[in-house]
């Protein structure tokens, strides 16, 4: 019977534990989402352009935003999204298409 208690009593401590460790993962993974939520001047500042030019990209739906009352506020990673989309957009519109095997006609 003592055996079977002090099993018991091992047992339940190993689970509070585990959940000490669990809450303080947690606690970490909310201080970094809170970390990685921007106020526009923030924002405008990690994309190295202005709060205006932000605005007008968010008004026009081009980078993902969410409103704190009257407050912009842009998820990192949705700013880091739109950042590969331009480029990637800047490369496609560089890209030379080469027309080889075609005929020109000499202009004289």
């Amino acid at each position: 019977m003592d055996g079977l208690l002090e099993q018991i009593l091992s047992e339940l401590k190993e689970i509070k534990q585990l959940l000490a460790k669990n809450q303080g993962i947690d606690a970490a993974t909310k201080s970094d989402s809170i970390n990685d939520t921007m106020k526009s001047k923030e924002a405008a500042e990690y994309l190295g352009i202005t709060e205006y030019r932000l605005r007008t990209l968010t008004k026009q739906g081009e980078i993902k935003h969410f409103m704190a009352g009257n407050r912009f506020l842009y998820k990192r990673e949705s700013l880091e999204l739109w950042l590969v989309e331009i480029q990637e957009a800047s490369i496609r519109k560089n890209e030379v298409v080469q027309d080889y095997g075609k005929i020109r006609r000499v202009k004289e």
